[in-house]
């Protein structure tokens, strides 16, 4: 007995098969989207693969999307560079911290103070969460 979709006349085992390659086709997309986009921030495409092998569970990512993971990080990372290079940018643009900044001013020993004091407040706030 087959069963046909209302008006299309394809089969519904058909249409949950279309269903279920789209969802893996848009996973795929994800992951590869985010290894290109972690490897242009930090022009690192294999920290960038490394990062997605573990925020993906290995039991759902692919033999076959290793390779291509590290190919879209590397084709990005080149293409940034090269559009960086092509408007006379540095790559260091890319980064929150340039290294020409006007209010970076040198660390002082009473600097040492207030970090520890921030780190026990929050330590202590993380304890009283978990």
């Amino acid at each position: 007995v087959q069963v046909s979709v209302r008006g299309t006349g394809k089969p519904a085992a058909a249409l949950l098969l279309e269903e279920e390659q789209f969802r893996f086709a848009k996973r795929m997309g994800c992951i590869l989207g985010g290894a290109a986009g972690i490897a242009t921030a930090f022009s690192a495409p294999i920290g960038a693969l490394l990062y997605m092998l573990e925020e993906v569970t290995v039991a759902s990512w692919p033999q076959e999307l290793t390779f291509r993971a590290f190919v879209c990080s590397a084709v990005a990372v080149v293409f940034c560079r090269g559009l960086l290079n092509f408007q006379g940018q540095d790559v260091h643009r890319l980064v929150i911290f340039e290294e020409v900044y006007g209010g970076y001013r040198e660390r002082e020993w009473i600097d040492v103070f207030f970090f520890i004091l921030v780190a026990a407040f929050t330590g202590a706030y993380a304890a009283l969460h978990t």
